[in-house]
């Protein structure tokens, strides 16, 4: 059970925009004053969380990580 506050926001984003819109919130407490290293900061992030968005929504991850949890089950150690 995720008990951290921004991650159980984020548990409940089921879009990318919602998934950013929850790091906007929190760009204050950086404290940076410039609207420029802000949009800047936003936009790499975006294009990470889409990146990362995609991949949790991909089959060909789910069988992937579904094989390494066998394996590391079975006493494998994961490389």
């Amino acid at each position: 059970m995720v008990k951290h506050p921004l991650a159980q926001r984020l548990q409940g984003c089921r879009s990318i925009e919602s998934i950013v819109g929850v790091f906007r919130e929190q760009m204050p407490a950086f404290g940076s004053d410039d609207d420029g290293d802000e949009e800047r900061i936003m936009k790499s992030l975006k294009g990470t969380v889409s990146v990362l968005y995609t991949l949790s929504n991909s089959a060909v991850l789910g069988e992937t990580t579904g094989i390494v949890r066998q394996k590391t089950q079975m006493g494998t150690p994961c490389l």
